[in-house]
């Protein structure tokens, strides 16, 4: 974790989540499992949301995030009708990327794996490096 929390990503709001998708007894309220969201736009303090939360929230959170809709410009799945995870975090944190900004995240992210792949580009230590 503190070398997560050390990286330029998180450290440019960026959030650490860590969720269970399952249970033992079902999907329902009874069965309830933590979802721990560490985040510099996160409320903090231990703060407890007492909203209803599933797998869905995830997934919608991501979409609002990215801006990835289906027809009709509606949520896909189970997202439309799950609260997302915005009160988590303070307010305006989950806001849409703008199209034209995701699809430049994608390119660069693309173009900068094709390109460790091509040169099969290696650390001093001999691990994989870093892509960005």
């Amino acid at each position: 974790m503190p070398e997560i929390e050390a990286s330029q990503a998180y450290q440019d709001n960026g959030a650490i989540v860590i969720w269970f998708d399952e249970t033992e007894g079902g999907d329902t309220s009874a069965y309830t499992l933590a979802e721990i969201v560490i985040s510099p736009l996160a409320k903090g303090n231990a703060y407890d949301s007492t909203l209803p939360y599933n797998h869905s929230s995830d997934l919608r959170s991501l979409e609002e995030l990215f801006g990835v809709y289906g027809p009709g410009d509606t949520f896909l799945g189970g997202a439309a009708n799950a609260n997302d995870l915005s009160d988590l975090f303070k307010p305006g944190a989950i806001t849409p990327v703008p199209e034209t900004s995701t699809w430049a995240m994608m390119l660069a992210g693309f173009a900068g794996l094709a390109a460790a792949a091509a040169t099969g580009r290696k650390s001093a230590g001999g691990k994989p490096a870093a892509l960005g």
